[in-house]
C-alpha cells in the first residue's frame, strides 16, 4: 500500500516548508541575512555568499535503487532501471510487484518495529507489572515472549495493509496481532494489580478461594474444555506430559501430580506450560485487545 500521489505531495511540500522555516527564521523580529544577488541567504551566512545551485532532479538510476531497497532490500535489475528511464510512470507498476516479492514483509515489518521504536522492548520493561515477579522464568521462552511484543504492533501494521486500509488506520485501530503467549500474558494483566506502592492485588485468588491448581501427566490428557470449564470436576486441572521431568533438579519438581495454590503466577505458568505457542504466529485476522 502506498499513499496517493495527493497526499504525498502534500507530505513532501510540509517537509520542505518545514526545513525553510528552521534554516531561515531566527528569533522575533530578525530577517534573513542577505544572499548572493540580493535575494537573501537562508543559511544566515554573508551576504556575499554565492547562491545555491539549482535543484536537480535524480535520476532513475538513483532513485529506483532506493526505492527498491527500501522495500525489499535488494538492488533493481538494469531492466527495470532501463523501464523506468523509457516510461517514469512505470514505476508504479514496479512497486506493486515488489510488494510481491517475500522480502517485502520481512523489510516491512522490520521497519514498522523501527519506526514504532518496538526493538528497544526488553523483559525488564515488564517487571514494574509483574512485580515481585518477571514475565517468565523460562530462558528459552522469555526471550520469545518478548520478541512477540516486539513484533505485535509491527504484524498489526502488516495485516492492515495487506487488507488494503489506509496507513493512518495504525493510529486509531483498536484491534492488534497476537499470539497465544500474548493473550495469555494480557490476561495475566488484568488480574495481577501492583499499585504505586508495590502492593499487589490478585483478582484471580479473590475470586478463586480454596481452588487449587494440578498439572499432572500420570493421569492421562485432559482436554482443555475441561481445564477451562468451572463445572468440571478438571476445573484447573492442567495435563502437561513434561510435568515431572521439567526441572528434576529442583525440589517438588518431581512430583506428578503438582498442586498449587489458586494463585495467578500459578495459573499463568500452567497456561504457557501447556500453550505450545511462543513462537509468533498470528491469527488469520487481527484479534481484539
Amino acid at each position: 500500500m502506498r499513499l496517493d500521489e495527493d497526499r504525498f505531495f502534500a507530505l513532501a511540500v510540509a517537509g520542505v516548508l518545514g526545513a525553510l522555516l528552521f534554516a531561515g527564521c531566527g528569533s522575533a523580529g530578525e530577517k534573513p541575512s542577505g544572499g548572493g544577488g540580493g535575494s537573501g541567504s537562508l543559511d544566515g551566512g554573508s551576504p556575499d555568499a554565492p547562491a545555491p545551485p539549482p535543484f536537480q532532479a535524480d535520476q532513475p538510476y538513483t532513485y529506483v535503487a532506493k526505492v527498491k531497497n527500501l522495500l525489499v532490500g535488494l538492488p533493481p535489475t538494469d531492466a527495470e532501471i532501463q523501464q523506468v528511464v523509457n516510461d517514469p510512470s512505470s514505476l508504479k507498476t514496479l512497486i506493486d510487484g515488489w510488494m510481491q516479492l517475500p522480502q517485502y514483509g520481512e523489510k516491512m515489518k522490520r521497519f514498522f518495529e523501527l519506526a514504532f521504536q518496538q526493538t528497544q522492548v526488553t523483559a525488564a520493561d515488564f517487571a514494574d507489572q509483574a512485580y515481585p515477579k518477571q514475565i517468565a522464568i523460562n530462558n528459552t521462552t522469555t526471550p520469545l515472549l518478548v520478541q512477540n511484543a516486539q513484533q505485535s504492533f509491527a504484524r498489526t501494521m502488516m495485516q492492515l495493509i495487506a487488507d488494503g486500509r489506509p496507513l493512518t488506520e495504525g493510529l486509531t485501530n483498536t484491534q492488534v496481532m497476537m499470539t497465544t503467549a500474548m493473550k495469555e500474558y494480557y490476561a495475566f494483566l488484568d488480574v495481577w494489580e501492583v499499585d504505586d506502592n508495590g502492593k499487589v492485588t490478585d483478582r484471580f485468588k479473590q475470586q478463586h478461594a480454596g481452588l487449587s491448581i494440578v498439572a499432572e501427566t500420570a493421569a492421562g490428557p485432559i482436554p482443555i474444555a475441561d481445564t477451562l470449564n468451572p463445572s468440571s470436576p478438571n476445573y484447573m486441572h492442567w495435563y502437561n506430559p513434561d510435568v515431572a521431568t521439567n526441572n528434576p533438579n529442583v525440589a517438588g519438581c518431581t512430583e506428578d501430580p503438582i498442586t498449587f495454590p489458586a494463585i495467578t503466577c500459578s495459573c499463568a505458568a500452567n497456561v504457557a506450560a501447556g500453550s505450545g505457542t511462543t513462537t509468533m504466529r498470528p491469527p488469520d485476522r487481527p484479534l481484539p485487545t
